[in-house]
């Protein structure tokens, strides 16, 4: 559950702002509904295809919404339904619980986006990027007390990216990525060193964590 105040640079949405600009926003009890457009409820889905089109929502609600929490609907679920971040067998008292992409998706975000980091401006160079349907998504925060600084970055384009982080601190960083092959669910990929590229490769996430 990512808990991170807003930037002072961002505006709250205009009907917080005319009611109360101190307020915050939570998002709750996110779940796929049958309707979604893009992604139908029905149906399990433990590919990174529901994956990335969660981390979509999470990083617009984040950074375009200017939410200061993000909630999940249930964490397990029995049924054949996108309503769980993990899947059990129904009905059953010795079954196995499997995990899904969606639980890590969200997981490059409540692992490391604690609660009082604050959400600190990004801006995006690129061709696709930068916008609500944009194939690359850039987020960053920060510890008001510790300065340590966590940027959360989504490829949904089909090809493999270098990210270069101008303006980050200059620091070794650790890389966490996700990807649809088994086993990489926000697996620790190694350390960058200051001004190094970031691999992206094609439909991934990846957060950065520059230590303190």
């Amino acid at each position: 559950m990512p808990q991170a105040g807003s930037t002072t640079c961002c505006t709250p949405p205009d009907s917080i702002a005319r009611v109360d600009p101190t307020l915050e926003l939570w998002q709750s009890e996110y779940c796929v509904l049958e309707t979604t457009p893009l992604i139908r409820g029905r149906g399990r889905d433990s590919t990174i295809d529901a994956a990335l089109y969660i981390a979509g929502i999470i990083h617009s609600d984040l950074v375009y919404a200017n939410a200061s929490a993000w909630h999940w609907w249930i964490a397990v679920t029995p049924y054949d339904y996108k309503d769980g971040l993990l899947y059990m067998n129904r009905d059953s008292t010795s079954g196995t619980i499997r995990d899904t992409k969606m639980l890590w998706a969200l997981g490059h975000w409540s692992r490391f986006v604690r609660p009082g980091m604050r959400r600190i401006d990004v801006d995006v160079a690129g061709p696709a990027v930068d916008s609500v349907d944009a194939e690359l998504f850039a987020s960053a925060y920060v510890d008001p007390g510790s300065g340590r600084t966590v940027a959360v970055l989504v490829n949904r384009g089909t090809v493999e990216r270098e990210i270069r982080m101008a303006g980050a601190p200059s620091r070794t960083s650790k890389v966490y990525r996700t990807t649809n092959e088994p086993g990489v669910s926000m697996k620790l990929v190694g350390s960058m060193r200051p001004g190094q590229p970031i691999v992206m490769p094609a439909r991934s996430l990846a957060t950065v964590v520059f230590d303190r």
